[in-house]
């Protein structure tokens, strides 16, 4: 009789396997018992990828002039979308089904695990837990974990780097102006700037005079005249700056317009020396009515822009009117009217836009009344053109001295239109002792009231006839 065979090593081979099994059932359920956390930080992940796409298109939008969408954009969008996709319908719908998205949520038909019985559930042997929910459960976890790492991956390949690429600024933007072909003075000298940038010599151009006479409008139309200039004349950028009037600091205002150029141009601080600070190889063209900066901008030429001549006048009030029939019929009424509107482009734009509302002969003999006045109504100072000329107006004036305001009513008391004698002026403001003078002659008096008489024609607030006659502006 044979003996038998020991169970020693079998035992012990089936003891060690059961004892592997423990490790392994705790992780399945470490797998049951995270799923709530994982979930919400999923969720708090996915929410995050959708701003940062967000963050990123609106960046995209704002600086669509400098940076454009490219083909990365479209295969990440669409990855975007399918990842949302996929994490509501086999990541949220899921968990709504097995758990619940809130504590305690029961389920369509009673089969879910709320949040708070996941944790005390799964520590047990035989518990409910493992049944085919169990597994679901423990499967819906890993999913997430690993969507997570999917969601990660895509975020950080949402770089305005990678969905976008740069845009070369335009060499010229285009700006709304009103043509000149009907204001034939205008055109002339819009001419003439034309002619002086293609001179190597003339860097520095400047428009000034007084304000709605149309300055803006002309450099407006030489800016877009770039867009088809001679060959002779390449220019890599032209780029167009509004000065700031709301800067008190000169070193402020010199910032602000940096920044601008800078912008356009589409640099960076660290780059931005790519600009010539001698300005060696460009030109500046420059609109002013100021008189202190004529004096502290040095420029190789200027461009004084006159007034309109009354036929260039009645053309623009005209082509704004648009009925030439009425026109006609009223030529008297509208040659009275253009009169009182001095030849500034602004002032006639503002005027005949409101006359165009209202094509009545009464209500137009009511605003020639108006403009005659000798204090205007709020009506005709809330349009836009007389409201920038009072504007400038009170401005210029608050900065006279007593005496020269003094000077200014003095000739204001001269009927509107009338040529005044420069002697008789001077005489009587002598006589009046407006004029510093510490001899009492009257070449002294002539001196100085030469003096008063630049400063007020340089601010536009007496306009000169000829050698020896100066009046009033109409406006």
């Amino acid at each position: 009789m044979s003996a038998s065979k020991p169970v020693g090593p079998p035992v012990s081979a089936a003891y060690g396997t059961s004892e592997g099994c423990f490790p392994y059932i705790n992780y399945r359920r470490r797998h049951v018992i995270d799923l709530p956390h994982n979930f919400e930080t999923l969720k708090d992940e996915v929410d995050i990828l959708r701003e940062r796409w967000k963050d990123v298109d609106d960046y995209i939008s704002r600086q669509s002039a400098t940076r454009q969408k490219n083909d990365n954009y479209a295969a990440l969008h669409n990855t975007l979308c399918r990842i949302l996709k996929y994490y509501q319908e086999r990541i949220v719908n899921r968990y709504k089904k097995l758990v619940g998205l809130e504590s305690g949520a029961n389920g369509e038909a009673g089969n879910q695990t709320p949040v708070h019985e996941l944790s005390p559930a799964s520590k047990g042997w035989k518990n409910k837990f493992y049944t085919p929910t169990f597994y679901r459960l423990l499967r819906l976890d890993r999913d997430v974990l690993k969507f997570m790492t999917e969601i990660t991956n895509l975020k950080n390949k949402i770089t305005l780097e990678l969905v976008t690429s740069r845009i070369n600024p335009e060499i010229v933007v285009r700006q709304s102006a009103q043509e000149l072909t009907h204001v034939p003075s205008h055109q002339a000298v819009l001419e003439i700037p034309e002619d002086w940038l293609c001179d190597p010599g003339c860097k520095r151009i400047i428009i000034h005079r007084e304000p709605q006479v149309g300055k803006t409008n002309i450099l407006r139309n030489l800016n877009n005249w770039f867009v088809q200039c001679p060959p002779d004349l390449k220019l890599d950028y032209v780029i167009w700056v509004n000065f700031p009037t709301d800067l008190p600091k000169p070193e402020d205002i010199i910032t602000d317009i940096q920044e601008k150029i800078i912008q356009h141009l589409d640099l960076t601080v660290q780059n931005s020396g790519r600009i010539s600070e001698e300005h060696k190889h460009g030109k500046v063209i420059i609109e002013a009515k100021d008189p202190y900066l004529l004096c502290n901008f040095a420029f190789n030429t200027e461009i004084k822009l006159e007034k309109l001549p009354p036929q260039d006048s009645r053309k623009l009030f005209d082509k704004i009117i648009d009925d030439e029939t009425f026109c006609k019929q009223n030529t008297v009424l509208a040659d009275m009217i253009v009169e009182e509107l001095g030849g500034l482009p602004g002032v006639i734009a503002s005027i005949a836009g409101q006359l165009k509302i209202n094509k009545r002969v009464e209500y137009w003999e009511g605003v020639i009344q108006r403009l005659r006045a000798d204090i205007w109504d709020s009506n005709l100072l809330g349009l836009a053109g007389l409201a920038g000329v009072k504007l400038d107006f009170d401005t210029t004036y608050s900065k006279l001295k007593e005496n020269d305001r003094k000077c200014l009513h003095y000739a204001a008391l001269f009927p509107k239109g009338f040529t005044i004698p420069i002697d008789i002026l001077v005489e009587c403001w002598k006589a009046e002792e407006f004029l510093w003078c510490p001899t009492p002659t009257f070449s002294h008096a002539r001196r100085e009231g030469e003096c008063v008489l630049n400063q007020l024609t340089e601010l536009h607030l007496l306009e000169m006839c000829s050698e020896h006659h100066f009046k009033m502006p109409i406006i």
